[in-house]
């Protein structure tokens, strides 16, 4: 909506120029607009740039400066003597109306043999400089537009009343959302330009009586190693780490569940990342190293921090003396599990730093293990020796040699045999259930 500029009032008018040579010039000059109530000295604008001066005349005539226009013509004159003094190479009368030839002819001749250009931004190039610059031009017409919004009751509308009418609308804007679905409801946030949507369920079973699928549908060939094995621990396996899969990697994200929430995208970057679990506060864990008739050489106490499950299989996450053991369980108890480990002693005590030091020398050492969580076996294996170039972190998934991933396939296995492992056969092992959405690569 362009400025009425019969309607604004030389107050307000005067703000409107003074932001828009500040927009235009800001990055390459130095403006500075001049109060006028000890004389202007024929400035209401300068604009530097170097030795360089550019004045700015601001007269709020609405109907121009005719002949007969009580004085205005010599205003104008007196200004532009007054800017003279001051050596400008250019100088600009602004009004806000259309000007006839005699009044355009009347600004040109002010000049005469003096080396100065004169220039006149009248009311189509405002409306054009501010078209460009559209913020500015929304800021102004913004409060003369509340007086028709506080007619229909709608000033809040414009937030005339700061963060509270925000907070206001943003909380009506989530009633409206909230009744669109029995079941779901979508949380909602702005940061800077993107706009993110969160779906919350609005009760424990929203999952069994209107049950909400994400697939995903990705090109393998678009992804490298590293990207590979994130995608089988997140996906496969369930594992609370963020996965950000670039566009030309997502062939397909579909969404299948009530009608206002379904839809398939293409060509677009996908974040995915589970929410951790939430475990009971010191949730006890152990792992013991056992000799050949199953007695205990060795045990390493620490808690459970994570379990997930994906299509391929569970994840379980430990820490042991500030080391982490990230235990990945595929269903058919005949395919190979991994074990990965993380080790940082960076201020750790001297015991601490030496326990987690013994326990990474156990695992390289190989052998048959166990980790129990609260006093129950949830895997059990044998690790063989690690081989001498190989260090803490060990075992990897088999990147796939298939053309296009699926979340629809959880046929993937690790290439990767440091263990096997015997993980329980119930769903929900350990008393958690499974992810209440399902997702597979």
């Amino acid at each position: 909506m362009a400025i009425e500029w019969d309607a604004i009032g030389q107050p307000r008018f005067d703000r409107v120029v003074e932001a828009l040579v500040h927009r235009l010039y800001d990055a390459t000059a130095t403006v500075h607009a001049v109060n006028g109530r000890g004389g202007d000295g024929g400035i209401d604008i300068d604009v530097r740039q170097g030795s360089r001066l550019r004045i700015y005349q601001l007269k709020y005539y609405l109907d121009g400066f005719p002949t007969s226009g009580r004085g205005r013509r010599s205003s104008i004159k007196k200004s532009f003597e007054r800017a003279i003094d001051h050596d400008p190479y250019e100088w600009v009368l602004v009004v806000p109306c259309t000007l006839s030839t005699g009044e355009r002819e009347f600004v040109d001749s002010l000049a005469g043999d003096r080396p100065v250009q004169i220039k006149i931004m009248g009311r189509t190039e405002l409306d054009d400089r501010l078209a460009v610059h559209s913020d500015l031009e929304a800021s102004f017409t913004r409060e003369h537009l509340y007086e028709y919004a506080r007619t229909y009751n709608r000033e809040r509308d414009l937030l005339m009343g700061g963060t509270a009418d925000l907070s206001a609308r943003v909380h009506a804007l989530g009633g409206v959302v909230d009744d669109v679905d029995p079941h779901w409801t979508l949380d909602f946030a702005r940061q800077g330009d993107t706009v993110i949507q969160t779906l919350r369920a609005k009760h424990p079973r929203a999952q069994q009586v209107s049950p909400v699928t994400i697939r995903l549908k990705g090109r393998t060939q678009a992804l490298d190693a590293d990207l590979s094995t994130l995608l089988e621990r997140t996906i496969g396996f369930g594992a609370a780490e963020e996965l950000v899969l670039p566009p030309e990697a997502v062939e397909q994200l579909s969404i299948t569940g009530p009608e206002w929430l379904s839809q398939q995208l293409s060509n677009v970057r996908v974040i995915w990342r589970r929410e951790p679990r939430d475990i009971p506060a010191g949730t006890e864990a152990e792992v013991a190293f056992l000799t050949e008739p199953g007695t205990v050489a060795a045990s390493y106490r620490g808690t459970l921090t994570d379990i997930g499950q994906g299509d391929t299989g569970r994840c379980l996450v430990l820490d042991v003396d500030g080391a982490s053991l990230q235990l990945l369980m595929p269903h058919d108890q005949d395919a190979a599990s991994q074990l990965n480990y993380s080790l940082s002693i960076a201020g750790k005590d001297t015991g601490t730093a030496l326990r987690a030091i013994g326990l990474y020398k156990r695992l390289l050492g190989g052998g048959s293990f166990q980790i129990s969580v609260d006093g129950h076996t949830v895997g059990r294996g044998l690790r063989p020796a690690a081989m001498p170039q190989q260090t803490g972190k060990t075992s990897s998934a088999s990147v796939r040699s298939s053309s296009t991933w699926s979340t629809s396939s959880g046929t993937a296995s690790s290439s990767s045999r440091y263990l096997q492992s015997s993980p329980p056969a119930n769903e929900s092992f350990c008393g958690w259930p499974a992810d209440s959405w399902t997702a597979s690569a």
